[in-house]
């Protein structure tokens, strides 16, 4: 890109000396001609030597003209061909490292956690990160990696409103595929909420680029005070960022959905007897103390004659809703039927007869509770569950003693 203006002037140089040369040798010809009875005789002569001389001057200069073009032009393509050299192999050196960490790890959680990590170290940032619209519409930091020193701020950066910085940018992807910040300050005077947000984290440089899933965009990633140096290789690696990081996304979308359709009950959005199986297969020294609430709804088999069964599935969503309300999502599992237990561990005695009295209080006579809580650390989880069901099997039949119905009519 220096060359062709050094060969433009080299060449402009060059020429403007061979015509003033030339237009000399012909004035002082001419004038010496006139001076001279017997040249000026011969003025015709002399000015076709003048012609000629101009002519070899010409020759000779032009010669020496093409040899220094030649030159400047092996030049300049030489080096234009290494630097060509340099992008490809630093782009054929980036994909392979990219490739690479996503074949080394089976789950794409943590290949999208290596890859914030790579890009950040190779682009020499002070933090590297992705960012994903949420059900809410909001944008939440999903990964972060920061360089030795650099605070975190994924915590600080959870439902970030899209109005603002995010609209602005998403904008800008529309035109360019990214966003370049030279310089923070140059922010103040151009968009100073761009400013007012960045300026507190630390950012002086950035480069933000688009992440698409099915040509939407669902978020963006971004690297936080790369030198100068790096925001132009960054920017023509864009495409190739994007591409591994929607990759990545869509893989553990889908293996999150599989997961979910393998150990989630589809009526109630409770864990089923799979994850349960799976998650407490292990000695439960790591849970202690752990409490277990078996639960059995009263009355579905009621509600589904007499109400029809669309009526009992919403009984039991609502029992679902309810258990999960108190014990948490991620404790409570759908056995079956009308059949629920809640699995906490590591909570105190205190804490989960707290827990307890509000579950009976919200459930009433909806549903038969039996309770227990492991007493010592080698306790079984196969225990824990028995006698757990076994308390609420004593609370069945005081539920149907006390209601007065016949309990051999609405068999569990």
């Amino acid at each position: 890109m220096v060359a062709a203006p050094l060969l433009f002037t080299a060449r402009t140089a060059v020429m403007n000396g061979l015509i003033l040369s030339s237009m000399l040798l012909y004035i002082g010809l001419a004038f010496f001609a006139q001076h001279n009875p017997i040249l000026s005789k011969n003025l015709v002569d002399i000015i076709l030597y003048g012609v000629l001389s101009m002519f070899l001057t010409a020759t000779m200069m032009r010669s020496k003209l093409q040899r220094i073009l030649y030159h400047k032009e092996m030049e300049t393509l030489e080096v234009s061909k290494r630097e060509s050299q340099e992008r490809i192999l630093n782009y054929e050196r980036f994909l392979t490292d990219m490739v690479r960490y996503a074949a080394s790890e089976e789950n794409p959680d943590k290949v999208l956690n290596q890859l914030v990590e790579y890009i950040g170290q190779r682009m020499t940032a002070d933090r590297a990160y992705i960012f994903e619209q949420n059900d809410r519409g909001t944008f939440d930091n999903t990964y972060e990696w920061c360089k030795v020193g650099v605070p975190k701020e994924k915590d600080n950066l959870q439902d970030v409103p899209y109005e603002g910085i995010i609209e602005t940018w998403f904008a800008q992807y529309q035109k360019s595929n990214n966003v370049i910040i030279h310089d923070i300050e140059e922010c103040k005077k151009t968009n100073e909420a761009i400013y007012e947000r960045l300026k507190p984290q630390g950012v002086n440089t950035l480069v933000t680029g688009p992440i698409k899933i099915n040509g939407k965009m669902v978020g963006f990633y971004g690297v936080d005070n790369p030198p100068e140096e790096k925001l132009h290789e960054i920017s023509n690696q864009i495409n190739m960022i994007e591409f591994m990081i929607s990759f990545m996304i869509r893989l553990r979308d889908n293996a999150d959905a599989l997961e979910h359709s393998a150990l989630y009950d589809q009526l109630t959005d409770c864990k089923n007897r799979k994850a349960l199986d799976w998650a407490y297969t292990e000695k439960l020294e790591k849970y202690f103390p752990l409490a277990v609430v078996m639960c059995d709804l009263n009355g579905l088999k009621e509600i589904n004659d007499q109400k029809g069964h669309d009526a009992g599935d919403k009984f039991i969503v609502q029992t679902a809703q309810t258990l999960k309300s108190v014990f948490g999502k991620r404790h409570v599992y759908r056995l079956g039927g009308d059949e629920f237990i809640a699995v906490l561990p590591n909570i105190t005695h205190p804490a989960f007869q707290k827990l307890l009295e509000t579950a009976k209080s919200q459930l009433g006579a909806t549903a038969s509770l039996g309770t227990t809580i492991s007493g010592t650390k080698d306790t079984d989880f196969e225990s824990l569950l028995k006698a757990a069901d076994a308390e609420m099997y004593e609370n069945k039949k005081q539920y149907y003693i006390v209601t007065g119905k016949d309990r051999r009519k609405h068999s569990l």
